[in-house]
């Protein structure tokens, strides 16, 4: 519940310096090298609106604070909470080589560090936490018409405005703080590198075989820096009550750059440049992404805030396999008369894309650890995979085997992995044909008709996950019917 409403004016300063030499080191070899430094200016609050969570130093802004809980002025204390990060030097390196000189065949490779300054709207939630706003969270209140019997309501809420206002503020225990700027946040960077051979083959036809990888380090997450710890009368009613810093504290959100990201691919390509009436571009990938969060959302949402490294899997939005063809075809007619104005000059494209499917995590559906940080993923007990071959329709009725599965006891954490299964796969075709009808130099009729899934086949979502849920392991959601539209143009 919150009480106040505040707008902050925020600044930061990003300045950044880049050099790069592009040298020839021979008629065949060509070599660029770069360095770019992008220190990282923490951004804050022109009226030092912050709060940051230290255990066991005092507030000299707010003393009558509870321990831990600091503000811009209190020892250690920046205004944007973290230090400026100067270190970030990034470099660049590049090489393009023709063996032998040769005019068909080429070989390139790339190297990279990029720096990622935190999303500001990740660090603009300080107005969350109290003195300048008031939020609680009751567990099971007596009723909704009256949740704050026997306690004293805090509502309406005006934040201090004056020194003397600051001193005899009285904080309602336990606080919740929105958010807390860790004091070692650096800024994330994503290493890039690849390789790639590329071919030109007979009737301009372009082959490339490239592998293509990255790396994310201290990537940014919030975490939850006060969770409840399971015990003997464990319930949903008294997680206050258990978390790590109570009674002073109920939720406190730490802004930290913890996570790491990695992917790693070989990508072929075929390219036929345009000639003889056609051109195709088709590509093929296999890959594989890993990450220990795949989402920045506004709170933590990993299965075990005291391990955050067992989230480590597959990325929520990695594909294995992905193939995407395009291309486009005059279609052969006649050449001359009536019947090249009519059956002439007619033109067809489309896009093929085939892919596998994306990660399904098996989730139990609550807080089954009590921590009060979110739900946790299932236990594992059986063999979940089902046999292969099935029908779509056997498919969608259960695309694993949910009795697998069960509720994990409470106060313990989910066996089964984050993103283990995969869900089906897909393909589509969008298509069009297109003519132009000229009258004059400057006056054309447009037509073209297309086709949004051609083939009007209905590709499966993945599959319910939630075990305490009602029908886990069923499909009840597709890729939408064909669709097709025609129109006509007039140009003049």
């Amino acid at each position: 519940m919150q009480g106040s409403l505040r707008i902050n004016q925020n600044a930061n300063c990003s300045p950044s310096l880049f050099v790069q030499d592009d040298i020839k080191l021979t008629s065949n070899l060509n070599f660029s090298l770069g360095l770019r430094w992008e220190p990282y200016l923490p951004f804050y609050a022109k009226n030092d609106e912050l709060t940051v969570f230290r255990p066991g130093q005092k507030s000299t802004v707010y003393p009558t604070g509870p321990t831990g809980l600091l503000y811009v002025g209190d020892a250690g204390v920046q205004r944007g909470g973290t230090r400026t990060d100067w270190n970030n030097l990034a470099p660049r390196a590049g090489l393009a080589w023709r063996p032998g000189g040769s005019t068909k065949t080429s070989v390139r490779l790339g190297y990279g560090i990029f720096f990622d300054s935190p999303r500001f709207h990740q660090l603009s939630h300080f107005v969350n936490s109290p003195p300048f706003s008031f939020q609680t969270t009751i567990n099971q209140p007596f009723s909704l018409s009256d949740p704050y019997r026997g306690q004293q309501n805090p509502f309406p809420y005006a934040p201090p405005a004056t020194q003397a206002e600051r001193a005899a503020y009285r904080f309602l225990l336990p606080v919740t703080v929105g958010l807390s700027i860790d004091p070692n946040l650096a800024t994330a960077y994503l290493q890039q590198w690849n390789v790639n051979v590329q071919r030109e083959l007979a009737s301009e036809f372009t082959v490339t075989a490239a592998y293509i990888g990255s790396k994310g380090t201290k990537l940014p997450m919030r975490v939850e820096e006060n969770p409840a710890r399971f015990g003997p009368g464990a319930t949903t009613a008294n997680i206050n009550a258990r978390r790590i810093y109570a009674p002073a504290f109920q939720s406190i959100t730490n802004y930290q750059s913890i996570i790491n990201s990695s992917y790693n691919s070989l990508q072929l390509t075929l390219n036929k440049r345009f000639s003889k009436g056609y051109t195709i571009l088709a590509s093929y990938t296999y890959g594989r992404s890993l990450d220990m969060s795949s989402l920045e959302v506004d709170g933590f949402n990993g299965q075990n805030p005291f391990d955050i490294g067992a989230d480590k899997a597959l990325s929520d939005f990695d594909v294995r396999q992905r193939f995407v063809a395009s291309f486009l075809w005059d279609l052969p007619g006649p050449k001359t008369g009536i019947a090249k104005w009519i059956l002439g000059g007619w033109q067809t494209n489309g896009i093929f894309t085939s892919q596998t499917g994306t990660p399904v995590n098996v989730v139990s559906g609550s807080d089954r650890a009590l921590t009060g940080t979110g739900t946790q993923r299932a236990n594992l007990v059986g063999n979940p995979y089902l046999a292969s071959g099935r029908s779509r329709d056997e498919q969608m009725a259960a695309y694993f085997d949910a009795a697998a599965f069960a509720i994990p006891a409470l106060g313990t954490f989910g066996n089964f992995g984050r993103n283990v299964l995969i869900g089906p796969g897909s393909y589509n075709l969008d298509f069009a044909l297109f003519k132009g009808f000229r009258f004059t130099e400057r006056q054309e009729l447009q037509y073209r008709w297309e086709m949004f899934n051609a083939f009007n086949h209905a590709n499966l979502g993945n599959p319910r996950s939630n075990i305490g849920a009602v029908r886990p392991g069923q499909i009840d959601t597709t890729s939408g019917p064909r669709i097709m539209q025609m129109g006509l143009r007039f140009v003049f």
